[in-house]
């Protein structure tokens, strides 16, 4: 059934139209719904054409109204009549406006072109009463009053457009026995045809019509037909096309005379190449491309004598001015007409479907030469395998420009001088052939550009400054560049070795988006390459004397999907040649092969490069001394050099030489006080402790930032004294990252002076992670926009957010950010982490246990996060300094603190062993052994406040004895193969418990009993040593010796329950050294022989026998508890 809208152009019954379209269901998605679109073209037996185009639309969405509520049509005045417009717009009600011709404008078709200059014009206005579900109905009627070309009326249409369509209705009729031809492509409907009393008539319907297809897509084959297009002609061959239009250029060529210049070109007497050549280069340098189309100028060029005159004109201008230079020298010539930026010729419909000139030069071979390109003379990409039509009277069929795409090549030389230490020397040279060279002219003709260009190249390869650049870029040669940069910190040598990581980012940048970057949505059309290509990639290593490199991964071919990538790598004595070849010179892929290649590229692994002086070689070899004694022939050699003694001392810190390092940086120093790299070293060794370990408890942080901060006044380019200074800035005095009195403002501030200096984007995690423990949080959240995905950025980000917005929003943007199990366990953590180093611990446990879903190591993420949910600040929990267990749980978060405060110590620990507690560093040890079990845990540089936080969390404490004798406590934390458990023994100082020692106790316990003895309060004295022997000998339950020395009688009192701890008499003989054997020795100093004794002689007994005597017995029974510090106290007892 007829709908009303099938009457004819605004003729419908508007209130049926509006009734209808309101029953329909509309597109979904959609912002239109195209009801109807007509078109209608008429040839006349003069070639021209009356063209009519009429659409119903119901408008669905504000931006359908942005879109439908204008109305106009395309007319060139030289050859067409004013267009007709007339539109209406219908409400749901069935209410009309209609279009007022007064409020129609005429515009200019190209508005602000700087080099397009023609009459074509758009007639438009607005069409009134648009709105949501308004139907807007137009018609547009544009007729010729000459065709392009006498020969040759044709023509395009495109059916549909981004709405879908419901219905379109197209068809082409011809009269006067015009040749009429047409092809409808992009849809299986076909084109029905009828021929009678001379008239000849094309049409289709087509119904359903989806939007477009492919839209966004970048690269499309020429062929793509992203909707249906219907293509007519009515010409009646090629001949009459190409003959007509070579009237035209000859007719223009007839009034200049060029033979004087093409004299003065000497062309006659220059091979054909050559003058060809010649030719192209003087009209290069004569006119520039400038396009001024008005009139009939759209397709008749300028004669030449005035397109020298103006010194400007357009494709067809520079083509003939060529040909006119060509054929006054006798070289046979011609202009060519192709299509090089609209759809392709149809090659089967004769007619004028042309969009550019070039020139083509019959011979063997035959030259084809586009002029209003820079280059060697070779088509541009956009001209290659065209379809193309020689206007020549003799022309019978379209010739085809040749593909050169197989000579096509970029190439990139990179001469990289290696330094002895610190950054590089490269020298940059850029070669293109074929395409690729016309775009290296427009790019490298521009001085500024060209500038600009090696801006982007130093900062690529972190280069302190561009010292030299040449750019040649002459018309007819190939274009040249060479960029030469000094200090180039992507090729740095340091203690006798460098490394580089050869990445091929500068190859892939020249791979095209469309091959390179992943489509938003599936891609529909295969990808097309504009400029098929062979990039050559080579870096040449200059390698200084008595360097090498190390063993060169295999040449091979790897395939990126479809694509072939050549490597390979030779090395000769003193250079490494590395050399990359991608072969791009295919044009067509399809959607999977793009997808094949592009995945290959993302998993490409950089090549890496390593080499070694010859000390350095010896070093990697694990033959430190024979690395050394290199170093120490070569400071022979030179010894005026600071650089020998500056790798001299990174050599040493390898072999653990602490000191000895330090000792090589200073004399470094001293010989060049002005060397950036001997501030390096010297930072670098101060940086490392005696021991050589880098960053640990003893080394100088105060000394190291000063060399570094002298190295970078010094040198303010150099990248590895930086980031060294801000590393260690991060630092607190004893090596914990984010530790109290770390310098996290100054820190920062390094981390955003590298960025902003040099260009480096490779510390940016690092930045955030300070930024983070800054709590900055906003500046976190803004920084993290500015740079390059990865698991660290996004775990700041997450942290950030759960600091300000709480766990549920951190949860979910880690939702957001994690695409994997394993990307979500590893950013979850490290959030965490970040976290608990900020104290927000029930944040942290969070994050833990969602790292936990799912991981590996679930069991043990899950037991930080449930010790986690336990856990406050230390400053909440109430210790009670009269406790015996929160006096040591007291301790044992001072033992935690790199310097505890000594007031702090003496509050806490006995008098009589406040000096050996410090002399032995038992606090440090006990803080060690605690971290350490943090590090079993997998809680890594914990800064101290939040790992005194987790101690107080897990610390299980059980304390045995009274107020009145003393107190052991032990303290157990943590679980499993990562358990500490610590004995702690306190006396009773001023009525309350202090610590006595913890863990190795043997001498201050001996000490502490014998005080006990002489005051006479031997239960007391007693327990300490049952509770002594009992840690080491749990089955022990008295005090008797187990190896008696002599078998005479010995007597011992038996246990009461009022003195459980004390023998009521020791015998005088059998416990201990009679006085027999005697010594002449008089009593020592209590100062002289501190001990410890497990068994308290009575009065009687310790009379009998000499202190000395008696000293040596009380150690020798408590040796099991001693060890080899019980033998050492033996000893100095004796003495």
């Amino acid at each position: 059934a007829a709908e009303p809208w099938d009457a004819p152009p605004l003729e419908g019954d508007p209130r049926a139209i509006a009734a209808a379209a309101a029953a329909l269901t509309p597109p979904p998605g959609a912002d239109a719904d195209v009801l109807l679109e007509e078109h209608e073209i008429r040839i006349d037996g003069d070639g021209r054409r009356t063209m009519s185009h009429h659409l119903i639309v119901r408008v669905l969405s504000d931006i359908g109204v942005t879109q439908w509520g204008t109305f106009g049509a395309w007319y060139t005045p030289w050859r067409m009549q004013r267009p007709l417009l007339r539109a209406r717009s219908i409400s749901p009600a069935g209410e009309v406006n209609s279009l007022d011709s007064a409020t129609l404008v005429v515009a200019p078709a190209k508005p602000g072109s700087p080099i397009e200059f023609d009459d074509a014009r758009v007639l438009r206005g607005p069409v009134p009463g648009v709105r949501q579900r308004s139907i807007v109905e137009t018609l547009a009627v544009t007729t010729e009053t000459a065709p392009v070309l006498s020969a040759s009326p044709t023509g395009l249409l495109w059916l549909g457009g981004a709405a879908p369509r419901r219905r379109i209705r197209a068809s082409v009729e011809a009269t006067g026995g015009v040749p009429l031809r047409a092809r409808l492509a992009g849809t299986p409907v076909p084109l029905r045809s009828s021929s009678q009393a001379g008239k000849t008539r094309f049409e289709v319907e087509l119904e359903s019509v989806p939007g477009e297809t492919g839209v966004g897509e970048k690269d499309l084959p020429p062929d793509a037909l992203p909707r249906p297009q219907l293509r007519y002609s009515a010409a009646k061959s090629w001949n009459d096309v190409a003959a007509s239009y070579a009237a035209i250029v000859d007719a223009q060529l007839a009034g200049s005379d060029l033979r004087p210049r093409a004299k003065a070109l000497a062309l006659t007497a220059a091979s054909r190449e050559e003058a060809v050549r010649r030719a192209y280069i003087e009209v290069r340098k004569s006119v520039r491309y400038t396009a001024v189309e008005l009139g009939s100028s759209a397709i008749v060029p300028r004669a030449p004598d005035e397109t020298l005159r103006r010194g400007y004109g357009d494709c067809k201008d520079l083509s003939t001015l060529l040909v006119g230079l060509l054929r006054a020298a006798g070289i046979e010539s011609y202009v060519a007409l192709i299509s090089a930026a609209s759809a392709p010729v149809a090659e089967e419909l004769p007619g004028f479907q042309f969009d550019h000139a070039i020139v083509y030069v019959p011979g063997n071979p035959a030259i084809w030469v586009d002029p209003t390109v820079d280059g060697d003379g070779s088509l541009p990409p956009s001209d290659q395998d065209r379809a193309a039509l020689v206007a020549q009277p003799r022309t019978r069929d379209l010739l085809r420009t040749p593909d050169t795409s197989r000579d096509n090549l970029t190439r990139s030389v990179a001469r990289i001088e290696l330094a002895e230490s610190g950054p590089a020397r490269l020298t940059q040279t850029f070669e293109t052939h074929g395409a690729p060279d016309i775009v290296n002219h427009v790019l490298l003709g521009d001085a500024q550009r060209a500038k600009s260009l090696g801006e982007f190249f130093r900062k690529r390869l972190h280069a302190s400054a561009l010292k030299r650049f040449e750019v040649h870029a002459e018309p007819g040669s190939l274009a040249r560049s060479e960029w030469e940069f000094e200090k180039v910190g992507a090729f740095m040598t340091a203690s006798g070795h460098a490394e580089t990581r050869l990445d091929l980012a500068e190859m892939v940048l020249a791979v095209p988006e469309s091959l390179r970057l992943a489509d938003t949505s599936p891609r529909r059309f295969d990808v097309y390459l504009r400029v098929p290509v062979l990039i050559e990639l080579q870096y040449r290593f200059q390698l200084p004397a008595h360097w090498s490199a190390r063993p060169l991964p295999e040449g091979r071919t790897v395939q990126l999907g479809p694509v072939p990538l050549r490597e390979e790598l030779s090395a000769s004595p003193g250079e490494v040649v590395a050399t990359f070849t991608l072969d791009l010179r295919r044009r067509r892929f399809s959607p999977q092969e793009a997808t094949a290649f592009r995945e290959a590229l993302r998993t490409l692994q950089p090549i890496l490069l390593r080499f070694d002086s010859r000390a350095g070689a010896e070093a990697a070899a694990g033959r430190l001394r024979s690395a050394i004694e290199e170093h120490r022939s070569l400071i022979a050699l030179h010894p005026s050099e600071a650089v020998h003694h500056a790798e001299l001392s990174f050599a040493l810190l390898s072999a653990g030489a602490g000191e000895e390092a330090r000792a090589e940086a200073r004399r470094a120093v001293e010989l060049e006080p002005a060397s950036a790299f001997a501030h390096l070293a010297a930072g670098w060794a101060f940086d490392h402790d005696g021991l050589g370990r880098l960053r640990r408890r003893g080394f100088d942080q105060g000394t190291a930032i000063a060399e570094y901060r002298k190295g970078k006044e010094l040198d303010p380019d150099n990248y590895d004294v930086r980031r060294h200074l801000a590393a260690t800035l991060e630092l607190d005095a004893t090596g914990v990252r984010f530790g109290s009195g770390a310098a996290l403002d100054a820190a920062a501030s390094e981390y955003q002076a590298i960025r902003k200096d040099l260009g480096r984007r490779d510390l940016d995690d690092r930045y955030l992670a300070v930024q983070l423990q800054r709590e900055q949080f906003d500046a976190v959240l803004r920084f993290a926009g500015e740079t390059k995905e990865t698991a660290a950025r996004d775990a700041a980000v997450i942290a950030a957010i759960a600091a300000q917005r709480g766990a549920t929003a951190a949860l979910e943007e880690l939702a957001r950010r994690a695409g994997t199990v394993q990307r979500r366990t590893e950013c979850a953590e490290i959030a965490a982490r970040a976290l608990l180093a900020l104290r927000r611990h029930a944040l942290a446990a969070e994050l833990y246990s969602a790292a936990s879903e799912g991981s590996s190591n679930a069991e043990r993420l899950q037991r930080i996060a449930d010790l986690l949910r336990k856990t406050h600040r230390r400053e909440e929990h109430k210790l009670d300094t009269a406790s015996a267990a929160d006096v040591v749980r007291s301790a044992l978060v001072l033992a935690l603190e790199p310097q505890p405060a000594p007031a702090r110590l003496d509050d806490l620990v006995a008098a009589v062993a406040r000096k050996a507690l410090r002399d032995e560093h038992t606090f440090q040890r006990v803080g060690a052994r605690i971290a350490a079990m943090h590090r079993q845990m997998g809680l890594v540089d914990v800064p101290t406040a939040a790992a005194q936080d987790l101690l107080l969390a897990e610390l299980d404490t059980t304390a045995e004895g009274d107020s009145n004798e003393g107190f052991r406590v032990t303290a157990r934390a943590g679980a499993g193969a990562a358990a500490v458990s610590l004995t702690a023994f306190l006396a009773i100082e001023d009525g309350r418990p202090r610590v006595l020692c913890i863990d190795t106790c043997g001498l201050l316990i001996g000490e502490h009993v014998l005080s006990l003895a002489d005051a006479g309060r031997l239960s007391a004295a007693a327990r300490f040593l049952t509770w002594q022997r009992t840690r080491f000998d749990p089955a022990a339950r008295d005090l008797a010796p187990s190896r008696p020395r002599r078998t005479r009688k010995r007597r011992w009192a038996p246990w009461t329950s009022s003195h459980a701890h004390c023998p009521a008499q020791l015998p005088s003989t059998g416990c201990g050294p009679t006085s027999s054997r005697g010594s002449s020795d008089g009593p020592t100093s209590r100062e002289k022989h501190r001990s410890g004794s497990p068994a308290i002689p009575t009065t009687r007994t310790r009379s009998a026998i000499s202190p000395r005597r008696w000293r040596q017995w009380a150690i020798s029974r408590a040796r099991p508890a001693f060890g080899t510090s019980a033998r050492r106290g033996a000893t100095r007892v004796a003495r």
